[in-house]
C-alpha cells in the first residue's frame, strides 16, 4: 500500500530515461498533475529541481472514509511495513519488480 493512498491518481515514476541532445521528453499527459520532480544522475553529480506546472489542478482524493461498518465477528489488521537500509553497514535490498512495491 503507498503512503500516499488518497490519492486519486498515483505519481507517476520514469527510470533511466537518456537525453537526446541534452533533453528529455516525456510522452504522457500531465494534466491531472501540477507538479514535476526532476532528478538527474550522470554518475558523479546529483541535479533536483521541482517545476510548478502551468495550470491550476486542484488534488484530486480518494475517499478513504469506511463506508460500511466492519464485521464484528471478524479480526481486521492493516500494516505498513517499512524498510531502513544503513550506509555505514553497506545494506542493500533488491527491488526485482518497481512496479509492484
Amino acid at each position: 500500500m503507498e503512503l500516499q493512498n488518497f490519492l486519486k491518481y498515483p505519481s507517476l515514476t520514469f527510470y533511466n530515461l537518456t537525453p537526446v541532445d541534452s533533453c528529455v521528453s516525456l510522452e504522457t499527459d500531465l494534466k491531472r498533475y501540477s507538479h514535476l520532480c526532476v532528478l538527474a544522475y550522470d554518475g558523479e553529480s546529483v541535479a533536483q529541481r521541482v517545476i510548478d506546472l502551468p495550470w491550476d489542478t486542484p488534488l484530486a482524493t480518494r475517499d478513504l472514509s469506511l463506508q460500511e461498518p466492519l464485521d464484528t465477528e471478524k479480526a481486521f489488521t492493516e500494516s505498513r511495513t517499512f524498510l531502513t537500509l544503513r550506509a555505514e553497514t553497506c545494506d542493500q535490498h533488491l527491488i526485482k519488480d518497481i512496479n509492484s512495491t
